[in-house]
């Protein structure tokens, strides 16, 4: 299978795309001076001899990409090999050669927007300022002048390499929220609960209407007495997401105590939370207890 060899110059930020998954695009030279782009590329998934990094020369079979027009987009259809690098010796020498000295450097932004639009070009070096400088030092260096001098970040910041349309086809779909994965069946629970209320022993029974909560208590104030009945209870359960046997409790106590409760039951088994309350003929002032209510068979 033949490969093509592409010297990479950009490499953007993985994206997720429906299609591919995680993926980024990638765009270079090969060594004729054209350009390619490719795209899909799951980086991530690369082992550690295929993750390049940028001016590295990789090697790869390529497809033409049938869901992208553009003249330069291909698909990676077979493993990519890092090959070498160029690096920045001499004032970045051979990066300029390559660059600057293969590829058509276009002379203005809006030629190479026409170019895009007649599908000729959407990759190109593009020089925006200094053009004529930059001509000049082009033409010396192809006819052996001494262009090839100037520093290579002082030359390049004469160019652009403007990747027109650059977001590939894929890639720059936004995904669609996944929807919320459903709540597990909220737990019912109605039952008797009993447990210590201060120095009182407390006990309730709950009714559980799919959340909305009634029912009554009784209080026992001594060891060797007996429980009273002593008010109604009245409220809700809302299940907590991404909770399957948290819910969150809120109950009005009224009769011989007037107040409220808060708290969190868990599963069937277990209440816990705040009551406030004060007496109910008014004659004492509020309380808050911390209080917890397990599951009994009184």
């Amino acid at each position: 299978m033949t490969k093509d060899r592409i010297l990479v110059t950009v490499k953007t930020y993985p994206e997720l795309s429906k299609t591919y998954g995680e993926t980024v695009c990638t765009a270079g030279i090969r060594e004729d001076g054209t350009w390619v782009r490719l795209y899909p590329v799951p980086f991530r998934r690369l082992g550690d001899g295929e993750q390049y990094k940028l001016y590295d020369w990789i090697t790869c079979p390529l497809a033409k990409h049938t869901r992208d027009p553009r003249p330069e987009s291909y698909r990676p259809i077979g493993e990519i090999e890092r090959v070498a690098h160029v690096g920045t010796a001499d004032g970045w020498r051979e990066r300029r050669a390559l660059l600057l000295g293969r590829p058509r450097v276009y002379g203005s932004l809006s030629e190479l927007i026409e170019a895009a639009k007649s599908n000729v070009s959407s990759l190109a070096p593009c020089c925006f300022r200094g053009r004529r400088r930059l001509g000049r030092r082009l033409r010396n260096r192809r006819q052996g002048g001494n262009g090839v001098g100037m520093e290579g970040r002082s030359m390049l910041r004469y160019v652009a390499v403007v990747l027109l349309l650059v977001g590939c086809s894929e890639s720059s779909e936004p995904l669609e929220p996944a929807p919320p994965e459903p709540l597990p069946p909220r737990d019912n629970i109605t039952g008797a609960y009993e447990g210590k209320l201060g120095a009182w022993d407390f006990r309730i029974r709950l009714t559980d209407d799919d959340g909305a909560l009634s029912g009554s208590y009784a209080i026992r104030t001594s060891t060797t007495g007996e429980f009273e009945n002593s008010g109604t209870l009245a409220g809700s359960a809302t299940q907590r997401p991404n909770q399957a046997l948290t819910q969150d409790v809120s109950l009005t106590v009224a009769g011989t105590l007037v107040g409220t409760f808060t708290g969190t039951a868990t599963g069937r088994s277990r209440l816990a939370g705040t009551i406030e309350y004060q007496p109910g003929d008014g004659s004492g002032g509020l309380q808050r207890l911390e209080i917890t209510l397990t599951r009994s068979g009184f």
